[in-house]
């Protein structure tokens, strides 16, 4: 797994913590945190990454994007991620093939 994979991952939780905490304690389910990552938080992630680990813009936001998986199940949200940002969920699940398992990114030691 790579640094950047592992960055995504981090950053994800880090924002469960934060909605949870901070925002309204009845938005407790994944699902309405996802709902608000996706639409509130996305380009700041992506930001983030960008940032901290030299992603191109386009990476960045694919691995942001893939944290959020379970809304492709209750809806069309691949219409709604190409409208939003450009993706669909192909491109968000190969992303993360390739800098899980694949050969992209910097590799833990």
């Amino acid at each position: 797994m790579s640094q950047e994979a592992w960055g995504a991952i981090i950053a994800h939780e880090i924002l469960h913590i934060a909605i949870s905490t901070i925002g309204n304690s009845n938005i407790q389910s994944n699902y309405s945190q996802h709902l608000i990552i996706f639409n509130n938080f996305a380009t700041t992630t992506q930001n983030l990454l960008q940032s901290a680990f030299g992603l191109p813009q386009s990476e960045a936001l694919l691995l942001v994007l893939n944290g959020l998986g379970d809304l492709w199940t209750f809806g069309d949200f691949d219409q709604l991620s190409m409208q939003l940002y450009g993706v669909n969920n192909a491109q968000i699940t190969n992303a993360y093939i390739n800098y899980t398992a694949g050969n992209q990114g910097t590799r833990c030691n």
